[in-house]
């Protein structure tokens, strides 16, 4: 039986924490520092690494929604710094880190170990099905970790980028940019807000109120004073795009059951708040 496309995107927001925790984990970022990284660099260098020496378009391209100017600050700066294949290495060193202070002794549990056998399953399948994937395909080139929290980790790094890169091809298709694409999220998310965004992702203030405009004159969002809101055709067209990266997804779930998610949804609600409290940016920001 066909796995629930809704347990698939619960099973990923669920352990989505697992893997986002390196790119704010004090851990990472120290390490990153030792090499002469800084936070920007760290980030958009880290996690595009697997991709080997690429140009800061192909990083762009690949990340979607930040300025290009933004990235091209760290790449390929970045890459005259330290080799991509030991940054990686550094990163995965850095997480097993992180992971070991926040599981504590439940890195060792029965569901720690279950839920990384699940994913890794996810994984694999995902790895057979990489075609219009390139940051997922980089990825794939990684060595597979032995120790159970490891390979839980890398296998929600790639879920995460297969998604991802599902995610935006469903947003060109849907001709959302990728400032657009940020707007819309800020305007319906509770957990994305607009300020958070706007010092994050690298546009400038005019940018912003330009594509509010043009949204505003779609009809596809409403804004009074500071706050935004998708009206009803925004939330069909946010609906629209999760739906059809949902559905990109699916051929990566052949070998799971929905009472396999279930489990991947269990583990994330249980080390939810572990993860987002040993979280530095979380907890200083």
């Amino acid at each position: 039986m066909e796995v629930s496309l809704q347990k698939i995107r619960k099973s990923w927001e669920a352990l989505e924490g697992y893997h986002t925790m390196v790119y704010f984990a004090p851990e990472a970022i120290a390490d990153y520092q030792q090499v002469g990284l800084d936070f920007i660099l760290g980030y958009f260098a880290s996690r595009s690494a697997p991709m080997g020496r690429v140009s800061d378009k192909v990083v762009t391209s690949a990340f979607y929604v930040f300025k290009p100017e933004l990235v091209s600050m760290a790449i390929p700066k970045a890459w005259e710094i330290i080799d991509p294949d030991e940054l990686t290495r550094i990163r995965y060193g850095a997480a097993d880190k992180a992971l070991r202070r926040i599981l504590g002794e439940e890195i060792s549990s029965a569901e720690i170990a279950k839920s990384a056998e699940i994913a890794s399953r996810i994984a694999h399948t995902a790895a057979d099905n990489f075609a219009g994937r390139p940051l997922f395909a980089g990825h794939c080139n990684i060595a597979w970790p032995e120790e159970p929290h490891m390979i839980l980790f890398h296998a929600q790094t790639l879920i995460r980028e297969f998604r991802g890169d599902g995610h935006m091809l469903s947003l060109v298709v849907h001709e959302v940019s990728p400032l657009q694409a940020l707007i819309l999220d800020g305007a319906a998310s509770k957990e994305h807000s607009i300020s958070f965004l706007k010092s994050t992702r690298g546009w400038s203030a005019t940018e912003w109120a330009t594509e509010e405009d043009d949204l505003i004159s779609k009809g596809l969002i409403t804004k009074s004073g500071d706050d935004l809101a998708v009206t009803e055709s925004g939330r069909q067209l946010k609906d629209a795009v999760e739906t059809m990266t949902d559905r990109l997804s699916l051929v990566a779930y052949s070998q799971v059951s929905n009472e396999d998610l279930d489990i991947l949804i269990s583990t994330g609600k249980k080390f939810a708040e572990n993860l987002a409290q040993a979280n530095s940016f979380i907890k200083n920001g």
